[in-house]
């Protein structure tokens, strides 16, 4: 059985170690690995948008017209929402 490669540029094609297998992103869109899932969250906390919707695994929030999506969105695309 072949393992499967890893599809990171540094990485070349070798195969998978057991630390890109954690981080490959998820089917839904947000990203694999358990520590950065509640990194995310814990942001979100932080950021104590008013409305913010965390149930089941997500966290989202909009105020002022600005949407943030703290489990999909890129980390610097968070940031510049945060400080808009």
């Amino acid at each position: 059985m072949k393992q499967p490669t890893c599809g990171l540029t540094e990485c070349q094609g070798k195969p998978m170690c057991p630390m890109c297998e954690r981080h490959k992103a998820r089917d839904d869109g947000m990203p694999g690995d358990p520590d950065e899932r509640y990194l995310r969250r814990l942001v979100a906390r932080l950021a104590a948008i008013p409305l913010m919707y965390c149930d089941d695994g997500e966290a989202q929030g909009e105020q002022h017209g600005i949407s943030i999506d703290f489990m999909r969105d890129r980390v610097a695309d968070i940031d510049i929402k945060l400080q808009a």
